[in-house]
This record gives structure tokens, sequence and C-alpha cells, in this order.
């Protein structure tokens, strides 16, 4: 098994102020801009350090995404996200090759659904800052329960 090496790493650091706050890095250790912007506008308007912490921890997979099929988060598309909900259902999304001995690890539904909140939520800043003119996010609605027939045979 080889792996690929993520060059996008989540780093602690001490801010005063604020206490310990996580965020990104790239290879070169900078900051990925976007991002700090957006966990420290959470930590600004009272969002709890765990919260934050969960925030960079979910967009991280994201960006390992972004890296590995080299799209700038900025020139994300609506089927870019799809791919990377495919990417993320993928127990091996960071597998060259497989062995026999390789185990995967499966994302659950509610894990998937908590980093493209995260996604979304980012891009939702993003656009409100004026830094991107509308987000790649699209939702739907889909009916749920009791807004369903039941089909009898």
């Amino acid at each position: 098994m080889v792996a690929n090496e993520s060059p996008v790493r989540m780093v602690a650091a001490d801010v005063p102020g604020q206490g310990r706050m996580y965020y990104l890095v790239n290879s070169q250790r900078d900051f990925l801009t976007e991002v700090k912007e957006f966990l420290d506008w959470k930590a600004v308007t009272r969002r709890a350090p765990a919260t934050v912490k969960a925030y960079c921890f979910r967009l991280s997979w994201y960006y390992r995404f972004l890296t590995q099929r080299n799209v700038n988060v900025f020139e994300a598309t609506p089927s870019d996200l799809t791919e990377f909900v495919i990417w993320l259902c993928n127990p091996y999304r960071d597998v060259d090759s497989i062995t026999p001995i390789y185990q995967p690890s499966p994302l659950t539904a509610t894990s998937v659904n908590l980093i493209l909140q995260a996604v979304g939520s980012l891009y939702h800043f993003l656009v409100r800052r004026g830094r991107l003119a509308e987000s790649p996010v699209v939702y739907v609605d889909v009916p749920r329960g009791n807004g369903l027939k039941k089909v009898t045979s």
C-alpha cells in the first residue's frame, strides 16, 4: 500500500485572546488564508473551541480532495462537489494500490454529511465576504418520510 501524503495539514496555534486554535496549512506551512479567516470568524462569533476544531478537521477532508484533483477552492464546481461526495464514500480514497492486508477506512453517512455541512459553511462565508461570486454548493430539497407515498403491491 502506498498512501498519498496530503500537503494540507491541520496545525494547532496558541492565539492571544482566543486560546488554542486549529488551522490548515499547505506544504510550505503557510496558512490557507480563506480557511484561517473562516475559522477565526467562527471563533469570534463565540463558537466553542471544540466546534472550531471540528470545522477545521472536516475541511481538511475537502482540501485533501482538492489537492489530489489539483482543483483550487475558488474554482470548484458543483460537479467537483459531486465527485467529492463519491470520493468521501470510497474507503480506498487515499490508496494508490491496494494490498490484501489493507483495511479500508469508511466514513459513516453522518460523517459525510458533517463534512459537507462544513464545506457549505465555508463557501457561504466566502460569498458573504465577497471572495466568491457564488457558491458551488447546490442544495436540493428532498422529500422526507411522510411526504412519500407508500407503494403497495
